[in-house]
């Protein structure tokens, strides 16, 4: 399933991982050093931080991004 980063909050991803999905997949849209570019309110570290704490909350399903 491809997940937005839900402005960080934990407890949407949290719901999307409880569901029955195999695979939450999360977009990281381009290099740190190209952030500054992209739109207002998306920060790197932001998606590294949701694809973490999808992968702790269940450690069963896949986590990845393109």
């Amino acid at each position: 399933m491809l997940v937005p980063d839900f402005k960080g909050f934990h407890t949407s991803v949290e719901a999307v991982v409880a569901s029955p999905v195999d695979i939450y997949n999360h977009n990281i849209e381009t290099v740190p050093s190209l952030y500054r570019k992209m739109p207002a309110g998306r920060r790197y570290e932001l998606s590294l931080d949701v694809l973490a704490h999808a992968k702790i909350y269940r450690l069963a399903s896949t986590v990845v991004s393109c």
